[in-house]
Order: structure tokens, then C-alpha cells, then sequence
């Protein structure tokens, strides 16, 4: 609360494939979509010159997650018996859906943030900005070192 820094304990995700045709690939799209979208939602700010051009176009700009911020236990597993008639052997494409599902860290820290300010005796409503940085979850939290005591 104080520092704003976030820990993701655990993530399940379960995605429709259709019948899938590697496995393997289509488990380590999911999970770098998934990636890919807690670095956007956490840590990718964006930045724009005097005209208001966004500057932060390309993959210069992007901030992966670090080992350390994805979700300690991360399980990943494809639905089972589902083959999709209009494709391929059955299968559905991965693409980037699962870029999506990383909300639901987002939609966790914003849960926490609720708890602590409902603790520190603040509104229940707050601002938060994206992305989601230390800085914004310690300010949403209304928490001070005074009420840190023992």
C-alpha cells in the first residue's frame, strides 16, 4: 500500500483453440498475449509531443514484464474436445485475445486498492490512470506512513 508495488500470486487461463493443431504453440501464444498485455496494462505509458503526436508507436516503447511481475503460478490449458467446424483441422486461430485476459490483473489490483482505501477510511471511488504504475496504485491507496503503525 505504501509502495504501490504489485505481486500477481496466481493466473489461470482456459482458451478455446478448437481442435489445436501444436499445442505447444498455442499455449506459448496465450501465455505471451497474456504477457504482453501485463506489461501494457501495468507499465507502458504513453507519450505524446507538444502537437499531441503519440509518440510512443513501435516496439521501442514496449515494457515487457519482468520475470518477477508475471504471475508466480501462471497455468495455461487449452478446452478440451472442441473442434471448430469452419477451420482448419478443426482449429480456431490464437491471435491476440488472449492480450485481453491480462485485464484481469488490472480488475485484481483495483480490487486491493478498494480494500485499502475502505481500510485508510477513504472513498470507495478513486481515479486510476494507465498504466497501472507504482506510483498510481501507492496514490489510489490514500494511505500514509502514519497509519503504518504497530
Amino acid at each position: 500500500m505504501l509502495t504501490g508495488q504489485t505481486q500477481v500470486v496466481r493466473s489461470h487461463v482456459l482458451f478455446d483453440v478448437g481442435q489445436s493443431i501444436n499445442p505447444g504453440i498455442d499455449i506459448a501464444q496465450i501465455e505471451g498475449a497474456f504477457a504482453w498485455g501485463i506489461g501494457y496494462y501495468l507499465h507502458e505509458e504513453p507519450l505524446f509531443d507538444s502537437k499531441g503526436v503519440d509518440r510512443t508507436q513501435g516496439v521501442w516503447e514496449y515494457k515487457p514484464p519482468m520475470a518477477s511481475e508475471m504471475p508466480q503460478q501462471l497455468t495455461c490449458e487449452l478446452l478440451r474436445d472442441n473442434p471448430y467446424p469452419k477451420g482448419i483441422l478443426g482449429s480456431k486461430a490464437v491471435g491476440e485475445p488472449p492480450f485481453m485476459l491480462s485485464y484481469s490483473v488490472l480488475g485484481a489490483i483495483k480490487m486491493a486498492i478498494g480494500s485499502a482505501r475502505k481500510d485508510a477510511g477513504a472513498a470507495a471511488t478513486f481515479a486510476l490512470p494507465q498504466p497501472c504504475t507504482a506510483d498510481a496504485v501507492a496514490g489510489a491507496c490514500a494511505t500514509t506512513t502514519s497509519q503504518m503503525t504497530c
